[in-house]
C-alpha cells in the first residue's frame, strides 16, 4: 500500500469516527429529552395544566382542536 492511500485511508477513518462520536452525542441528547418530556407530561402539574391547554387550543383554532379530538377519540377505540 503506497503511502498516500494509507494516509487516505487514515483520514477517511478519522472522518468515519468523528462522524460515529457526532452522532452517539445526538443519540444521547435525544434519549435524555426524551426522558425529560416523559417525565413533564407524567407529572401531576402537566395533567393539572391539562384543562387550559385544551382550552387555549379551542379558542386559537376551534376547527383544528376537534379535528385533533376526533383523531384522539379514534384511537383510543383502536385499542
Amino acid at each position: 500500500m503506497s503511502d498516500e492511500a494509507l494516509r487516505e485511508a487514515l483520514e477517511e477513518r478519522n472522518r468515519l469516527w468523528e462522524e460515529l462520536q457526532a452522532r452517539n452525542a445526538a443519540d444521547q441528547e435525544l434519549a435524555y429529552w426524551r426522558g425529560r418530556a416523559h417525565d413533564i407530561e407524567g407529572s401531576r402539574w402537566w395533567r393539572a395544566g391539562a384543562p387550559l391547554r385544551i382550552a387555549k387550543r379551542v379558542l386559537a383554532d376551534p376547527a383544528a382542536a376537534l379535528s385533533d379530538a376526533a383523531g384522539h377519540l379514534r384511537e383510543r377505540r383502536r385499542r
